[in-house]
């Protein structure tokens, strides 16, 4: 018998009896088959596509903004429509440039998590920490950097929290296999 034909059936035949019983029932066949390293792995996918979310949001803002983000309005000091016209071409192809940085990481560290969850090989792990790591460090030097020498002050808090996401992914990953 298998676990969820075995469990709907234990679950359908307690749940008639009322009180504590089928509570304990219930967390008894929970544990029964719980392996706390597949909740490692779950942990890992959570954190890891939490990360590649975040980077991936970004990926898309820069990618399909019109025009350069607020912040860097602070940094030059002008409004977009003062910069002639291969100047705002040169702004929306950094920005374009960033954003494939973004979306590439994002959706390699995607399918390599799912990669990971099927064959459970610490490469592909360390494959998505190092590309996420790279990623991470080169956006937080530049955003620090602009902060330090300018007025704008970037997004730098989410940069963070996908990097801490994606590191944290990694040791669950690791400590589930």
């Amino acid at each position: 018998m298998s676990f969820e034909s075995g469990w709907l059936k234990k679950k359908l035949q307690y749940s008639i009896i009322p009180g504590n019983f089928v509570i304990y029932q219930s967390i008894a066949l929970v544990n029964e088959h719980f392996n706390p390293l597949q909740m490692n792995n779950l942990f890992g996918t959570l954190f890891t596509f939490s990360g590649s979310a975040v980077l991936l949001l970004f990926g898309l803002i820069y990618l399909l903004r019109p025009q350069f983000m607020p912040y860097h309005k602070m940094a030059v000091q002008k409004d977009w429509n003062e910069f002639a016209p291969e100047v705002k071409t040169l702004f929306l192809a950094l920005m374009r440039t960033v954003a494939g940085g973004f979306i590439a990481v994002s959706t390699v560290a995607l399918i390599l998590q799912l990669e990971f969850n099927k064959s459970q090989d610490h490469l592909i792990a360390l494959t998505i920490l190092i590309a996420g790591t790279l990623l991470e460090l080169s956006i937080l030097y530049a955003t620090l950097l602009v902060r330090m020498k300018t007025r704008g002050r970037p997004p730098t808090l989410p940069s963070l929290i996908a990097f801490i996401m994606l590191l944290t992914g990694y040791f669950f990953n690791i400590s589930g296999k």
